[in-house]
């Protein structure tokens, strides 16, 4: 099935890894703008992803997340899944500070 992306541009358009897919301009999250930083955008493991001003879990923005320390920790599915300087998440809620 081919949909249509209203903005999107189909001769750049291609899928970064698993949900996440981007254009030159914009960056998707099933089908969903998520940003418009799209050379700074990275696709992390676990469904995480950065761009320059923010962190995403499954398309949505960890909000208080710091993009310049977050990192994704070995072992997810074992308690917390990533860490940024302010403390841990598991998955997109923060279990520590």
């Amino acid at each position: 099935m081919t949909r249509t992306l209203p903005g999107a541009d189909p001769a750049t358009f291609a899928v970064i890894k698993d949900a996440y897919a981007a254009d030159t301009n914009q960056v998707y999250y099933n089908a969903k703008v998520i940003s418009k930083e799209r050379p700074a955008f990275r696709v992390l493991e676990g469904d995480y992803a950065l761009s320059a001003t923010a962190v995403f879990y499954r398309g949505e923005v960890l909000k208080g997340a710091d993009v310049a320390t977050f990192v994704v920790l070995p072992g997810i599915g074992e308690g917390a899944t990533a860490q940024d300087k302010h403390g841990k998440f598991n998955y997109d809620k923060r279990v520590s500070q």
